[in-house]
């Protein structure tokens, strides 16, 4: 399997961000502040266009219960919910267009969410708990992944979005029950000595018959990017053989 991606992502780790000097910024406003009326009316016409050719989420013939898992329903408004928001970002990756087939994409969203009620079902029925501690590590983490310093900052954020501190705390809980969760069932998941390098050895030899002219990190440089990849990849496969185990056992119907 090619490896381009996280080539991809550890030159950028290293890359130098250049900064566009602010003359060409001003020379664009300049261009700007000299279009014509007319010329505004026909982008305006062409913006309208490009409106109505957007693809627009189909959702008129979801049912009230979307799919049932366990006795336990996925309601038409949870999954209308998530469905916006993924289908707005899939038309923005070019992967949904005006002439696609939505059913295809509800079904995987159903069976997505189906996958998150399973685990959520075994999280809350084992014996896993979150400390204070752990939870207060969480939220600060995801401050910073998000550009934010503080649990403080990123809870005004949510709370911006719509979701109450109470909401944002029992969601940010539920993750790192299922985190700790798939930890236990799949055990070790971090990557050995050996899955490392021989990870970079395989970067290395990609990046050099591809030809690109910026110089690849070395080993101990790279190490902390490929060992968490490799970190995350084997979460995935874990997270993905247990649900396909719990969805064995499990009592699912979809009404899509």
């Amino acid at each position: 399997m090619s490896k381009k991606w996280l080539i991809g992502i550890i030159l950028a780790m290293f890359a130098v961000v250049l900064v566009a000097c602010s003359d060409s910024a001003e020379e664009t406003e300049e261009n700007n502040d000299t279009e014509t009326e007319e010329e505004a009316a026909e982008e305006g016409s062409e913006e309208s266009a490009e409106e109505q050719a957007t693809p627009q989420p189909d959702l008129e013939d979801v049912p009230d219960v979307v799919a049932e898992v366990n006795g336990e329903e996925i309601t038409k408004e949870e999954f209308t919910e998530v469905y916006e928001i993924q289908f707005d970002r899939a038309v923005q990756q070019g992967q949904i267009t005006i002439d696609s087939d939505q059913e295809n994409f509800k079904t995987q969203l159903a069976e997505s969410l189906i996958a998150q009620e399973l685990i959520k079902q075994a999280v809350n029925d084992s014996e896993v708990s979150v400390s204070d501690e752990e939870l207060e590590e969480s939220f600060v983490e995801l401050a910073q992944s998000n550009g934010l310093e503080t649990k403080e900052d990123f809870l005004t954020a949510v709370e911006g979005q719509g979701m109450t501190e109470e909401e944002a705390t029992e969601q940010v809980k539920l993750q790192v029950k299922v985190d700790k969760f798939v930890a236990e069932e799949a055990g070790d998941l971090e990557p050995t000595e050996e899955e490392l390098v021989e990870t970079y050895e395989e970067l290395k030899k990609e990046h050099e018959e591809s030809e690109n002219e910026q110089e690849l990190p070395g080993y101990e440089e790279a190490k902390t990017i490929i060992a968490d990849q490799l970190r995350k990849e084997n979460e995935a496969r874990a997270y993905q053989n247990i649900v396909e185990t719990l969805r064995e056992e499990a009592d699912v119907t979809i009404n899509l």
